[in-house]
């Protein structure tokens, strides 16, 4: 019977640090989420994101111009499966890209939608899809994804 109820406690051990990381102080990857209108057709839409099933919404801020962000913690590492979209502020769907991200411990990731005309470019955008059907207006929903090494300048 002890024997029993040793490999109970085990096992609620084991699964209290799988499923209560955040009790532990353990926690998953950073990562910034960010949104750019970079054309006037484009401002007032809403990013929603699904990052490996955490549900994120972020609406640019009306009284600023400029791009939107914030900081988060996803919940594993690995390969993530992301879904971002770009909704009307009455929630239609206007663009939507779909990628796997790799999340790795210690690294800084970031996933920037930007809605404009044109490409963005740079050496340290990351990875780069698009969907061209963004506003009808030729705009496209560009979305960049990366990571850095902790400490890391790009």
């Amino acid at each position: 019977m002890e024997l029993h109820l040793r490999r109970a406690v085990a096992m609620a051990a084991l699964g209290c640090v799988g499923g209560c990381s955040s009790l532990l102080g353990v926690s998953g990857p950073r990562i910034t989420l960010s949104l750019d209108a970079a054309s006037a057709s484009a401002r007032g839409l809403v990013l929603r994101a699904d990052v490996g099933g955490r549900r994120i919404t972020l609406a640019q801020n009306q009284e600023t111009p400029g791009p939107s962000s914030m900081d988060l913690r996803g919940d594993s590492y690995g390969s993530v499966p992301v879904l971002v979209r770009i909704e009307t502020a009455a929630g239609d769907s206007v663009a939507a890209v779909r990628f796997t991200q790799e999340f790795s411990r210690g690294d800084t990731h970031w996933i920037s939608a930007v809605v404009g005309p044109t490409r963005p470019i740079g050496f340290c955008i990351g990875a780069l899809v698009a969907n061209a059907a963004a506003t009808g207006h030729g705009d496209t929903l560009f979305v960049a994804y990366g990571s850095l090494p902790a400490d890391a300048i790009c």
